[in-house]
This record gives structure tokens, sequence and C-alpha cells, in this order.
């Protein structure tokens, strides 16, 4: 499976289980109904802010009693029914059989973004590792009203969302290759929403938004599926930009907090130190250094810029014990932001300052307008003279 966003996301809304007993190996597919608790923060652009005399809005807690989540049958990470048939997902079913599947197969490219760093919690295969692919059929958090207010905040995405894109993910057993038990597994799914915001609580929607990078579930060890999932936050720890449904006006950046990690309102917490994560300002789509005689070629794709000033490049090597020497930062000025919200970019850079025969690793810093550099950790590369590597 690879990686196609290259910028980590944060995690999202909780998803767990009514109590129920499971065998050890993925059930047929099927469909799942399970609770769900979360609760979002916006953190508002300067004009929006401006507009609206906050810096950030917090809803209340939101619950879904009801939410859907569709099964494939199992199959084997890096087959053919995997990654070139693909998998069909049940729409109508229960836990133990389906009567109707989507009529649309599910391959590993279809994921947005796969977490698979060395600071994120799901890592894909190795090969012949059983799975299934799984999607959220309907979500629909809304305020119950029981912490106390009982606002028009709310998040929704599959049946009752149907603008956004689909909510797809992956369940991965933990057991070796080719064993056919299925749990204890690990997994995840790539969440996009509609998100309604009642601003001051009054029971009334003031704008509708939407993200278009997904935000991240990831579900730690799980004994079943839907499990009781704890959440991590990927390496960075950035929020995702949401931008209004009318007119696609971006308004900011959101992060969603899943359940059971904290202790506030009810029997389900919210964790809000979570909350504290910067802006998502550039998606990168792609990262590549492509060696020759004359040096290595550098170029990247954007996604999106927001609030970006430009970018430096920079790099290194390795010792015997893999710790990065010669760091080397390539570029004196920065290299100008050509992108925008909507727009994407394309870059290049030319490193004539290498020898043959030794193995480079480069790395891609952002600039914001408020002089924040962030180096994309996640997608560094590396090459050799006449070599070539693609993030």
């Amino acid at each position: 499976m690879k990686k196609i966003l290259a910028v980590p996301i944060l995690c999202a809304v909780g998803l767990s289980a009514p109590a129920v007993t499971y065998a050890n190996s993925f059930r047929e597919a099927g469909v799942d109904t399970t609770t769900s608790v979360g609760k979002f923060k916006i953190k508002l652009t300067d004009e929006y802010a401006e507009m609206l005399g906050v810096r950030e809005i917090v809803s209340p807690r939101l619950f879904d009693a009801q939410t859907k989540i569709g099964r494939s049958r199992p199959r084997f990470d890096g087959s053919r029914a995997d990654e070139i048939e693909g998998a069909i997902i049940c729409e109508n079913g229960s836990r133990t059989a389906c009567s109707r599947f989507i009529p649309e197969y599910i391959r590993d490219i279809d994921f947005a973004h796969v977490p698979n760093g060395d600071n994120e919690l799901f890592q894909e295969g190795p090969r012949g590792t059983r799975e299934i692919h799984v999607r959220i059929l309907s979500l629909n958090l809304i305020d119950t009203g029981e912490c106390g207010t009982k606002s028009a905040n709310a998040i929704r995405t599959g049946s009752i969302a149907p603008d956004v894109p689909r909510s797809l993910g992956e369940v991965e057993s933990l057991n070796p290759p080719g064993s056919f038990e299925g749990y204890p597994a690990e997994g995840f799914f790539n969440l996009f929403v509609e998100v309604d915001v009642d601003w001051n609580n009054d029971g009334t929607v003031d704008a509708t938004l939407f993200n278009n990078y997904p935000i991240v579930i990831q579900d730690s060890y799980p004994d079943a599926f839907p499990g009781n999932v704890v959440y991590v936050h990927d390496s960075s720890d950035f929020a995702v930009p949401v931008y209004e449904k009318a007119d696609s006006t971006h308004v900011g950046w959101i992060i969603i907090a899943g359940q059971d990690i904290g202790s506030s309102c009810g029997g389900y917490g919210v964790d809000e130190r979570i909350f504290d994560k910067p802006p998502l300002s550039v998606e990168l789509s792609s990262f590549t250094a492509t060696g020759s005689e004359n040096g290595v070629s550098l170029g990247w794709e954007t996604e999106t810029e927001i609030n970006c000033d430009g970018y430096h490049l920079w790099r290194a090597k390795k010792n015997e014990a893999g710790e990065y020497v010669e760091i080397t930062k390539l570029t004196e000025q920065l290299i100008p932001s050509e992108g925008g919200v909507f727009d994407e970019a394309i870059y290049s850079y030319d490193d004539s300052g290498v020898m043959p025969g030794n193995l480079y690793y480069y790395g891609l810093e952002d600039v914001t307008n408020d002089d924040v550099g962030t180096i994309h950790l996640e997608s560094i590369i590396s090459t050799t003279i006449g070599g070539k590597t693609e993030y």
C-alpha cells in the first residue's frame, strides 16, 4: 500500500462497539452498528476571527448511537483480490451476514492517506497478512443536550452527507502472514465529513463546513471490530483545513477528539489536550529526488498552500549508527510559494554539490507567514547519483 498524501493528520471521531463476543478470525462481510462520540474544535482564520470576535469554536460533546460501518470479506494483504481486483463492502446486512454489497471495488490505491510512518500506530503489511476493508456507511454526531446545551452542532458522513468523499479504511491482523486468524488487529479510517457549526450554541446552524484532506482515525489493537478505540496522533499533529460548503471559503482548521480518553460530561469523555495542534499549512502530493551524473534534481507538488511564504531544502547523510550527519541547508533564500488554498503548484531545484557513491537524504521545509518552519520529516527521501526516489 502506498501513502499518497505527505503530511500526517489528526485522529478523529471515536468509534466503540457494544460488548460483543467475537471469534478470533475476521467475520465474513457484514454491517456493524456502533456508538460514536466526538467533539470538534475549529481554529479560525484571521478574517473569520475578526468577524466573529473569537479565535476558535469548540462544540459540546456530540453523540451517535447508530453509526453504521460496512465490512468486506477477509483477504490477504498484497493479493490480487486486495490490490488489483479490490474488495466490495457490505451496504446492507447484519454483523454476521450481508444481503447487499456496494457496487464499487475498493483497492489499496483508493485510500487517500495510509498512516505507516515510524511514529504512527498503523504499520502496513507484511504481504500475506489477513485484512478487511471498511467504509463508514452513516455517521451522524449531534448534540443531545447531555452537556447542558442543545445546540445545532453536528458531524456527519456516509449516506447522510453524499457530497463528501467516501470514508474508507482497513483493519489488518497482527498475526503472521498466511494466518487465517484476524485478531488482535490494527486499523485506520480516512474521514471526510460535513460539520454543522452553531457558533453561539443558540440552536441555529450558522455554517456547514467540509474537509478535502482526510482526518485519520487509528484503532489500537482491537480484539473485535468495531473495537473499543484508542486514538493516537500522527507525528506532526496538524489540524486539517475546513471550508464553507456554500462557497468553498477557507474558514479555519478542524480537530476532532475521540472518546474514552478523558472524563468530562458523563461516561464518554473527550481528551481536550489533543486540541492544542498547529494548523496544516501545506499538503504535499509528491516529493522526488532524481540522481544523474551532474547532481540531484528535486521536485515537489502541493495540493494546498495556506499562509505559506515559501520553502527551504535540506540535505544530509547518515553515519553507521543511522544518525543524520553533514546536515546542510541548500537554500539561502526562500523558494517563494506559488500555490494557494485551492491552487496546486509544482516546484523544482537542482543540487550540484554532491559526490558519486554517496547516499543523500533530502528534507523539505515550508515556512508560514509567521516565520514558522515545518520540516516534513515523514517525507524525507534519499537517492544516489543515477538513482531516483519518489515519495
